[in-house]
């Protein structure tokens, strides 16, 4: 522990203000992490007799370097997959359900790796990096890294009114080798609206005092050979805020896989 801290200052040091960190701790209970068969290699305990014991685990661990090029700012560490955070801040909607990406195929909302985020113009923001792709929740399985990232357009990111300035088309692409050596990959996109008081992010992930928010968002992907039949899905979201902290939520979920189609909706 205090050699880690003491790497932390160093690279501090070396680096003043374009460093920052984050260390979250979250807690569940063990059938809730996500994991099967033992806790962790650590153990040797059958996974079911800790049915329903609470764990202390690791969420995010990451250093954050800022600017190291013109806006991109470079992450390193177990952090949030390029899709899902974003996801979540426009659907607003995660303490009734995972996002229609996760519910769906799986993706995990945290994973090791590399990634470099930032933005080209006001019109444009990304996320790109490579993940291990088997989440927090998972040991790696084999040699092979995933590739994913986020591209964010905003095309009224300029115009003066807040009104029109987050309307946005946001992109997701993922691919990589699975534990069978069958390859994955996903393709997500999702067209939204955003309407409050105030933009005080620049890619719209966050809005302050939020009155609507609007998605309509499609799924593509593959497990396995090309051959096989891809899977699909449709989603579209609205949350709308009233008075006395009350609001509206609707949401309809539509996915089909190689054998299975179901909707479900809250």
């Amino acid at each position: 522990l205090h050699t880690d801290f003491l790497k932390f200052y160093i690279l501090k040091f070396l680096f003043g203000k374009k460093l920052m960190g984050r260390i979250v701790l979250d807690v569940a209970q063990s059938t809730d992490i996500g994991k099967s068969g033992p806790v962790d290699s650590g153990f040797n305990v059958d996974y079911h007799d800790l049915n329903g014991s609470r764990f202390a685990y690791l969420r995010y661990a990451y250093v954050k370097l800022q600017n190291i090029l013109p806006n991109t700012d470079m992450q390193l560490g177990q952090f949030s997959t390029p899709w899902i955070d974003y996801l979540n801040a426009i659907e607003r909607t995660r303490f009734l359900a995972k996002t229609f990406l996760e519910q769906s195929y799986g993706v995990p909302s945290s994973d090791l790796g590399i990634a470099l985020l930032g933005n080209v113009t006001r019109f444009l923001h990304y996320q790109v990096g490579i993940y291990n792709g088997e989440g927090f929740t998972e040991n790696e399985v084999n040699k092979y890294k995933d590739i994913s990232g986020r591209v964010a357009l905003l095309p009224f990111a300029a115009h003066s009114s807040s009104t029109v300035q987050c309307l946005g088309l946001v992109g997701y692409g993922q691919y990589g080798v699975k534990e069978s050596k069958d390859f994955r990959h996903r393709i997500g996109t999702a067209l939204f609206y955003r309407l409050g008081k105030e933009i005080t992010v620049g890619d719209c992930s966050v809005v302050k005092e939020e009155i609507l928010s609007l998605n309509l968002q499609y799924l593509y992907g593959k497990d396995g050979s090309s051959s096989e039949e891809a899977d699909t899905g449709l989603s579209a979201g609205l949350r709308w805020e009233l008075p006395y902290k009350t609001f509206i939520i609707m949401n309809y979920r539509s996915f089909h896989d190689d054998k299975v189609s179901n909707g479900k909706s809250f």
